[in-house]
């Protein structure tokens, strides 16, 4: 009698332990996925680094979507360059309504406090952005703007033998402190996408001022949406405008003349982001999907290439077919 008794609470107990166990496991479960969910471009960067808008003005939600393919009508639009930087000459030497033109995509530049395998795309060192200009420099790669890359495609300009774009996303105030200074070094230019709303708002963000001597030194400004929301998200069509074009009103009023390009946050866009743009004035866009080669007749369809904290990945990307 002992001997069953002392079997039935030890049979109770290994089913307690086990049931303890499931519950535990499904909860971690659960609280995982619910994390994961909720993981968006603002996850890879530090959290007191960024104070982005209310997740009313961000669907951190939304699913990816693919490179949206049908083709456009070029624009007609005349674009020149805008202040070129001290040195910095562009020798023409062809025109074709394809071009090779990679497009590196930087976000944070910041010497690196820690690094996580997210981070790795979104950050990279004022050192090894420094190594990868110098590696451009003797290679013979001549630093271009989107502005130039439009006038070749209309066929108003020439671009030269081995042409290359850096573009900056978002408007961080550590590319006004360290891209900046790198970029007037060497003598090259550099895009620089801007979401406006939390220019001068929070001191991680570029202020307006900031922009302003960045562009009168030779930068290309462009838009990069009012709060960095999923455009492909916005129901209202109203709202999808507001998004794209009250960023352009803003900077155009700011730096005094027109800006051209685009860039799509999170690189994400439809055919109704894309007629947004160009209702706006924009005459190019940017994605984020890996390409060199870019077409007059998809340029709002611009590819490029996340930067790495590997230059190998630099070079192998410049060398990509």
């Amino acid at each position: 009698m002992k001997k069953t008794l002392l079997y039935g609470i030890s049979l109770i107990s290994i089913v307690l332990l086990i049931l303890v166990a499931a519950y535990a496991r499904n909860g971690f479960l659960k609280s995982h996925d619910t994390e994961s969910k909720e993981h968006s471009f603002l996850d890879v960067f530090e959290v007191e680094q960024a104070t982005y808008p209310s997740p009313e003005t961000i669907d951190k939600t939304g699913s990816k979507e693919a490179s949206f393919d049908d083709e456009f009508s070029t624009s007609t639009a005349h674009v020149t360059s805008h202040n070129p930087v001290a040195g910095y000459v562009v020798t023409a030497t062809s025109s074709t309504s394809v071009l090779r033109v990679p497009v590196m995509i930087y976000h944070s530049v910041r010497p690196h406090v820690s690094e996580s395998s997210l981070q790795d795309a979104y950050d990279i060192t004022p050192e090894l952005l420094a190594q990868e200009i110098e590696f451009l420099k003797v290679n013979g790669y001549t630093c271009i703007r989107f502005s130039d890359l439009v006038a070749a495609m209309d066929g108003t300009t020439t671009l030269p033998a081995k042409p290359v774009i850096l573009s900056f996303d978002d408007g961080w105030e550590n590319q006004y402190v360290y891209a900046f200074p790198i970029l007037k070094k060497y003598k090259v230019p550099g895009t620089f996408f801007i979401y406006t709303n939390p220019v001068g708002r929070n001191p991680h963000w570029m202020t307006w001022s900031q922009i302003v001597e960045m562009d009168r030194a030779g930068m290309e400004i462009g838009g990069h949406s009012r709060t960095h929301p999923y455009l492909t998200k916005i129901i209202d069509n109203h709202l999808l405008d507001k998004e794209i074009a009250e960023p352009k009103a803003i900077i155009e009023a700011h730096i005094g003349h027109p800006i051209y390009a685009f860039a799509y946050p999170f690189g994400f866009y439809n055919a109704r982001v894309v007629a947004a743009v160009k209702r706006a004035g924009y005459v190019v866009a940017r994605n984020v999907f890996n390409g060199v080669w870019q077409d007059a007749a998809h340029r709002y369809e611009v590819r490029g290439a996340l930067s790495t904290d590997r230059i190998t990945d630099f070079e192998r990307y410049l060398k990509m077919p």
